[in-house]
C-alpha cells in the first residue's frame, strides 16, 4: 500500500489483493475494509452517510448531531475517495461490471452481491 498521510493518498493494493474476479475477492474485500475504517470513511462504504443536499440540512444536522456537520464539498472529497480505492484496486473495473461514476455504497453493494451470492450456492 502506499504511504502518507494526505488524505488524498489513494492506496494501491498489493496485486494478490486487488480485485480480478472470484479468486481475488476476499483478499480485496479485507483490504477495502481496513483501508476504509482506518480512514474513518466506514458510512461512505455501507451507505450510513448520506449526501448533504442543502444548506438547510446542514443547518439541521448541526442541532441534532454537532459532530455530524459536513459540507457538500466534504462529502463529495470522502465519498470519491473510497469510490477510488474501490475503483483503482480492480485491475479491470469494467470488465467486473463497475461503473466509475457510481456511488460507493452501491458499487460495494453490487460487488458483494456479485462475488458472496457465488459462495452460497
Amino acid at each position: 500500500m502506499s504511504s502518507g498521510n494526505s488524505p488524498l493518498n489513494v492506496p494501491s493494493f498489493p496485486k494478490a489483493s486487488q480485485l480480478s474476479g472470484q479468486d481475488t475477492w476476499w483478499p480485496f474485500k479485507d483490504q477495502v475494509e481496513l483501508t476504509i475504517e482506518v480512514r474513518g470513511l466506514k458510512g461512505y462504504l455501507n451507505g450510513s452517510i448520506p449526501k448533504p443536499t442543502t444548506p438547510t440540512s446542514i443547518l439541521l444536522r448541526w442541532h441534532l448531531h454537532p459532530t455530524a456537520i459536513l459540507h457538500p464539498q466534504e462529502w463529495n472529497q470522502r465519498e470519491w475517495m473510497v469510490a477510488s480505492i474501490i475503483y483503482l484496486n480492480c485491475t479491470n473495473p469494467v470488465g467486473l461490471g463497475i461503473e466509475r461514476g457510481t456511488l460507493a455504497s452501491k458499487t460495494w453493494e453490487y460487488l458483494v452481491k456479485k462475488y458472496e451470492a457465488r459462495n452460497e450456492q
